[in-house]
């Protein structure tokens, strides 16, 4: 999850309790500092703050299902087409009110601080792959498992469409968690970016 502004839309296929569920988030990195290392890289480091929500549209009043608050400080380095990602984060996840209230789900307080690495590389204009780990080591619960891996890659089309201002683009992303036995989270986007020259 990267902090950013959008709205999407996800159909579930194989879940009996939800299909049409809205996402929605609100979020940005705040760069503090930049400079330059002795390789001819860049390098700086910042703040993100972002607000992951979910809500079911098949209910009348369109319930909040679930939000996520993530807080980091992210330092970043850069040479050409190869990127590092360090981050020290927090994460707490809160069930909404209709959810509770509508289930059997037993509310549990659930969040987390981490530290995480992703490495990346821009094989072509258009085709990013990236990969990396994350350790928790302050975990609600406690008994929670702290490792997990990321990886994937990016697409990013060449092309833009309607007067310049927008791009087709597409990500495949696989984590592996240690909570879930190593069992692959698959997921698939694509859309569009909307950009202004």
């Amino acid at each position: 999850r990267w902090p950013h502004f959008s709205v999407a839309y996800h159909r579930y296929v194989h879940d009996e309790d939800f299909r049409s569920i809205a996402a929605v988030s609100f979020g940005e990195t705040l760069p503090l500092y930049k400079g330059s290392t002795p390789d001819g890289g860049l390098w700086d480091i910042g703040l993100q703050a972002a607000v992951f929500a979910y809500f079911d549209l098949d209910t009348p009043s369109w319930d909040l299902l679930n939000e996520d608050y993530n807080v980091a400080i992210p330092v970043a380095y850069r040479k050409e087409a190869f990127s590092a990602l360090f981050r020290l984060f927090h994460n707490s996840s809160h069930l909404g009110d209709e959810l509770l209230l509508h289930s059997k789900i037993k509310r549990v307080n659930y969040s987390y601080q981490s530290v995480d690495l992703k490495l990346s590389y821009d094989i072509s204009d258009w085709l990013r792959v990236y990969g990396g780990g994350e350790y928790d080591f302050s975990r609600t619960p406690k008994d929670l498992k702290p490792l997990a891996t990321q990886y994937g890659l990016e697409y990013k089309s060449t092309r833009k469409y309607y007067g310049g201002m927008v791009r087709p683009v597409a990500g495949a992303d696989f984590k592996n968690r240690q909570e879930n036995n190593w069992h692959s989270e698959i997921s698939l986007n694509i859309g569009v970016s909307i950009e202004n020259e």
